[in-house]
């Protein structure tokens, strides 16, 4: 049965290769928000037939707008209900020189907003376009879980761990709604924000995150790594 796959942040990296991958192996719609014009998704919709009506490309989607973003997502589903919804969208500023001596407060609000704020604001202002049963899923990071801590920027594992504590409330307020609520550690990935040195490969990354998606588990909310083992809080 086809189902509609909302996801942001869809340039580039895991949320493009995530977009394939629904695409390559499910016969699912996506919609996939980008903040920049899309040339990856551009050129990936022409390049099968069947991709002209399973995919949606949203352009200009930019998650420190998450109300406008939500409303945009809204129009073009045209009374169409989201079955997944994928919150990949999110920022790594001043990677490498967050600690005591490079701490910047712009910095840290810019990565709090987008990665922990605009994600519930969003959710929010799609609300009544969720069909029943929903998933919501976001890209998290072991980097935000407070007891496996370490020496790491203030500003990202802050704004991660922020993101995991909206998404516990967000489960228990969602859960007479029948709606799921996962976070989702994707692991150290090969991308422009992991960097080439990362050990896990993108595709085999995607793959594990899709099927912790699809996986139906429900009765609470739930911090899973990609291999679909829990995360401790």
């Amino acid at each position: 049965m086809s189902k509609c796959i909302a996801i942001t942040g869809c340039s580039r990296g895991i949320g493009l290769a995530l977009v394939k991958q629904y695409l390559l192996h499910t016969e699912h719609v996506v919609y996939a928000g980008t903040r920049n014009k899309a040339d990856s998704l551009e050129a990936l919709q022409a390049s099968d037939t069947s991709y002209k009506t399973r995919l949606h490309i949203q352009e200009g989607q930019d998650m420190k707008h998450p109300v406008q973003a939500a409303q945009d997502l809204v129009q073009a589903l045209n009374g169409k209900h989201i079955d997944v919804l994928v919150h990949n969208a999110g920022v790594y500023l001043n990677k490498g020189k967050d600690l005591l001596e490079g701490l910047d407060e712009s910095v840290m609000a810019e990565n709090i907003f987008v990665n922990t704020v605009a994600p519930l604001v969003m959710t929010r202002h799609l609300l009544a376009s969720f069909a029943p049963r929903a998933t919501i899923a976001a890209i998290s990071s072991q980097l935000g879980s407070i007891s496996q801590a370490h020496i790491q920027d203030y500003s990202y594992s802050i704004s991660k761990a922020g993101l995991n504590m909206g998404l516990k409330i967000l489960s228990q307020e969602l859960k007479d709604k029948g709606i799921r609520v996962c976070a989702i550690s994707p692991g150290w990935v090969k991308t422009d924000m992991g960097g080439m040195n990362a050990p896990m490969d993108l595709q085999k990354s995607v793959e594990y995150v899709q099927k912790v998606i699809d996986s139906g588990i429900r009765g609470g909310p739930v911090f899973l790594s990609f291999s679909g083992r829990e995360v401790p809080w």
